[in-house]
C-alpha cells in the first residue's frame, strides 16, 4: 500500500504517479484512483479501483465502484494504512439509479486478502472492464485474461457495466489461482477422467459456465468447487462435447475439426466487411479477402450481413469431419446507394456502459455495418479511438455526452485525453443550455449535436453555444414540433440519424473532408438504414431556391430500401402530399424538407435536411 510509482503501473494502466494509490500483493495490483472523482463515472468521487492486473499482467478494468448504500462516496477523504486505504464520504447516486443513504456517511476499507480485492463495509460493485470480456456465471464472472468473481450475489448485467451485488469481494486471479479460492471457498470434490480433443474444460453449475481451465493430454485429475453440476469439454475450431456430470471416471471429448473459408463477393467492387453471425457462437467479422472459420464439424446454420443496403442471407452448413471447403458467398443488395455513404453516431465503444467490447472490435461493427464513418462516444466517457479508428476506410471522430430528463447534448469531434472521464466534460445536474456549452468546451472546432428533447425545453438565440445538428428519431418516438420550431426561426438545424447518407465524389476514397462537406453543408438523409433524395429546382438539400416566378416549384423525390407508409413534404406552412418520382408543389414558405415514416414506431422511416427559399 502507498502512492504508486510508474514501476507499479500495469501494462495499459492509466495510474498516475505520486497522485494515485497502490494495493496489491505477489498475484495482483491494483490502482487505487485519488480521491477527487472518478475516471467514468460523472457526479461520484473517485477512490475507486482504475487498474486492476495480475502480477506482470495488463490491465483489464476500465473502472470498479464499490457500492455503499445504493451509491458510493463523494469528496471522499483517502487514509492510506498500513494493511489498507480507508475511504469516507457522502453517499450520492450513480447516474444510473438511485441510492436509499445518498447524503449518508460511510467508510469502505480497500484491502488485500491473497486472491481477492476486499472493499468493507461495501454491499457490491459496478465494474467495467475492458474489451471483450466475457460475463459468465452467476456471481458475476468476469473472464478473458483473469477472472473477476464477486461470490454469489445478483448481477445486474447492462452489457457495457455490471452490478454485482451483495458482495464485498472480488476474486482476481488466473484460472490456476481461481479454482483453488473457489473450491476454498465451496468445498472440494474429486473429480477425473479421459479427454480427446480438449484443450479446455468448461466447469458448468446451473447451466452457466464458471470457470474454464487449460488442459493437455489424454487424462486430468482435479479437485472442483463442490458446487459444479457439469463438465464440458472444449477446443477451438471444434464442436463442444456434451455436458457432463462430474464423477471420477468421466469421459469428455469434444466433436471433430472442420472449417470453411468464406470469400465474399461484392457487385459494387467495395471492399465491405461480412459479418457472420451463430446463435450460441461469437460473431465473426469477414474483410473483402476471406476468412477461415474454424466451426467445427456439423450442422451450421450461418446468418450473413452487411449494412442496411444489402439483404441479410442465412446458409446452412453441414461440415464433415475434416472438411475445410472455400466458399464464394454474394449478399443481394437491398439498394443501389450510388454515390452516397453512410455516417453513424453515438456509436459504442470500449466505455459504453450498455455495450461490451474493445475499441477495435466497435470499429470493426461499425463497418460491419455498412458505415464508411462514425461519431464514437454514446455516453460521457471520451472514447480511446477518436484519433483513428484502427479499420481501413472508416472516418472515425470521438464525441462526449451529457444526458439531462428526457434530452441530450454531445459535442464531437473529441479528443481522448486525460483526467476526469478520460478527458470528456464534468457535467452533471447542469441546465441543458450549461450542459451544452460544457460539450462543445472552448475548441473553436467543435460542434454540438442535441436531440429533440432538448429543443424542446430550450428557446432559438443567436448568442453561444448554438447546436449545429439535431439527432432525430422515428416520428412517433420524437417531439419533432420542438425541431420545427426551430427551423421557423432560422436556425438550420442539421438533422443526423443511426444512418445519415452522404453524396461523396468516390465511394472507394473516403477521407475526413470527404464526409464533413456534405454533413456540415446539410447535403444529406438521416434515418434509420433506408435511403432517399429531395431535389427543388434541382437542388439538393442544404441549399437556397430562389423563388420562382408563379410560386410552384419542381420538386423530385426518390426513396430506397425501405417501407414508408406516410410520404410528405414537411414545411413551415403544413405538410404538402407528395409521392416518389416528380411533383409540382405550390408552396410559399421559407422551408421545407422530405419526411417518410411508417406506422410502426419500430419501423423505418428517413428525412432530409431541409431546402430554404430564404437564407436561414
Amino acid at each position: 500500500m502507498g502512492m504508486l510509482c510508474g514501476a507499479q503501473l500495469p501494462n495499459q494502466g492509466e495510474g498516475r504517479s505520486n497522485i494515485d494509490m497502490v494495493l496489491g500483493n505477489h498475484l495482483w495490483t491494483a490502482v487505487v484512483r485519488h480521491p477527487q472523482d472518478a475516471l467514468s463515472v460523472p457526479g461520484v468521487g473517485g477512490a475507486t479501483v482504475m487498474d486492476l492486473a495480475l502480477t506482470d499482467g495488463t490491465d483489464v478494468a476500465q473502472e470498479i465502484v464499490p457500492l455503499v448504500g445504493g451509491g458510493w462516496l463523494d469528496h471522499p477523504d483517502v487514509v492510506l494504512l498500513p494493511d489498507g486505504i480507508r475511504v469516507e464520504g457522502t453517499v450520492t447516486p450513480f447516474p444510473d439509479r438511485p441510492a436509499a443513504a445518498e447524503g449518508e456517511r460511510r467508510v469502505v476499507t480497500w484491502r488485500a486478502d491473497g486472491s481477492w480485492l476486499v472493499a468493507e463495509g461495501a454491499e457490491g460493485f459496478r465494474v467495467s472492464p475492458r474489451g471483450d470480456e466475457v460475463l459468465l456465471g452467476d456471481g458475476g464472472l468476469i473472464q478473458s485474461k483473469l477472472v473477476v468473481w464477486g461470490n454469489d450475489g445478483p448481477v445486474d448485467d447492462l452489457g457495457g457495466v455490471s452490478y454485482l451485488f451483495d458482495t464485498d469481494r472480488l476474486l482476481i486471479a488466473d484460472a490456476a489461482h481461481a479454482l483453488v479460492a473457489l473450491t476454498e471457498l465451496h468445498g472440494a470434490r474429486h473429480v477425473a477422467g479421459r479427454l480427446a480433443n480438449t484443450s479446455q474444460i468448461a466447469l458448468m453449475r446451473r447451466g452457466r459456465v464458471l470457470l474454464r481451465l487449460p488442459v493437455s493430454g489424454d487424462h486430468f485429475e482435479l479437485d472442483l468447487p463442490a458446487d459444479v453440476d457439469g463438465l464440458r469439454a472444449e477446443s477451438a475450431g471444434r464442436a463442444p462435447g456434451e455436458i457432463q456430470p462430474p464423477s471420477s471416471s468421466v469421459q469428455l471429448r469434444t466433436g471433430e475439426a472442420a472449417s470453411v473459408v468464406l470469400r465474399p463477393v461484392w457487385d459494387d467492387g467495395l471492399p465491405h466487411v461480412l459479418r457472420v453471425e451463430e446463435e450460441g457462437a461469437a460473431t465473426a467479422y469477414v474483410p473483402a479477402t476471406g476468412l477461415r472459420l474454424r466451426l467445427g464439424a456439423g450442422v451450421h446454420d450461418l446468418t450473413l450481413s452487411a449494412g442496411p443496403a444489402f439483404e441479410p442471407r442465412t446458409i446452412r452448413l453441414e461440415l464433415l469431419p475434416g472438411q475445410a471447403p472455400d466458399l464464394v458467398v454474394r449478399l443481394e443488395p437491398r439498394f443501389d446507394p450510388g454515390p452516397f455513404v453512410a455516417l453513424g453516431f453515438d456509436r459504442p465503444t470500449d466505455r459504453s456502459t450498455t455495450w461490451r467490447g474493445s475499441d477495435l472490435t466497435a470499429a470493426i461493427e461499425a463497418a460491419a455495418d455498412g458505415l464508411a464513418g462514425a461519431v464514437f462516444g454514446d455516453g460521457p466517457d471520451v472514447p480511446a479511438l477518436a484519433s483513428g479508428a484502427g479499420v481501413p476506410r472508416l472516418v472515425s471522430w470521438g464525441s462526449a455526452r451529457v444526458e439531462g430528463d428526457g434530452w441530450f447534448a454531445a459535442g464531437f469531434p473529441w479528443g481522448s485525453g486525460g483526467g476526469a472521464l478520460h478527458g470528456g466534460a464534468r457535467a452533471t445536474d447542469l441546465a441543458p443550455v450549461d450542459a451544452a456549452a460544457a460539450v462543445e468546451g472552448s475548441t473553436a472546432d467543435r460542434d454540438v449535436r442535441v436531440d429533440t428533447g432538448w429543443l424542446a425545453v430550450t428557446d432559438p438565440w443567436d448568442g453561444w453555444p448554438q447546436p449545429t445538428f439535431v439527432a432525430l428519431r422515428h416520428p412517433l418516438r420524437d417531439d419533432r414540433d420542438a425541431y420545427h420550431r426551430w427551423l421557423d426561426h432560422g436556425i438550420a438545424l442539421i438533422p443526423t440519424g443511426p444512418f445519415t447518407w452522404l453524396p461523396v465524389d468516390d465511394p472507394t476514397l473516403v477521407g475526413p473532408a470527404d464526409l464533413e462537406q456534405p454533413l456540415y453543408g446539410g447535403r444529406l438523409a438521416a434515418g434509420n438504414g433506408m435511403a432517399a433524395w429531395l431535389t427543388v429546382e434541382g437542388v439538393p438539400p442544404g441549399n437556397v431556391v430562389p423563388p420562382t416566378e408563379d410560386g410552384t416549384y419542381r420538386v423530385v423525390v426518390v426513396v430506397e430500401g425501405g417501407q414508408l407508409d406516410h410520404l410528405v413534404l414537411r414545411t413551415d406552412v403544413g405538410a404538402l402530399p407528395i409521392v416518389e418520382g416528380t411533383n409540382r408543389v405550390p408552396f410559399a414558405g421559407r422551408w421545407m424538407f422530405l419526411d417518410g415514416w411508417s406506422d410502426d414506431p419500430d419501423g423505418d422511416w428517413v428525412v432530409t435536411a431541409p431546402t430554404w427559399t430564404r437564407a436561414p
